[in-house]
């Protein structure tokens, strides 16, 4: 009997985090500013019981309409079920947008 975990499994347990999402701008012309959204893919360590570790990355795609402000979800990230890393990223650029600004090459999200 083999001791390894199936990748099926693995995504099964893997929590997505929600807590620090990179952010960078893909795509801009003069009407629209695309981002990418991405997240860390957590997933228990087999070494230690109470610990995680990293084992990949989910990212998502959104744009932001310059006339209207408006972010559309382009492409979902797996594993966003409700949308709240995709409401979290969207804020941030556009806090970003009016501290700066422009539209910001990369940012990021944190909270705690």
């Amino acid at each position: 009997m083999s001791s390894e975990i199936s990748n099926d499994q693995t995504m099964t347990d893997a929590l997505l985090d929600s807590m620090s999402l990179g952010i960078l701008r893909d795509k801009e012309t003069a009407d629209f500013v695309d981002y990418v959204f991405i997240a860390d893919l957590w997933d228990r360590d087999p070494r230690f019981k109470s610990r995680n570790m990293l084992i990949g990355q989910r990212r998502g795609l959104f744009r932001i309409d310059k006339t209207s402000a408006q972010a559309t979800l382009l492409r979902p990230m797996h594993g966003d079920e409700g949308g709240r890393r995709f409401l979290a990223a969207s804020t941030k650029v556009h806090r970003e947008r009016d501290h700066i600004g422009h539209y910001p090459e990369a940012t990021q999200f944190a909270s705690g």
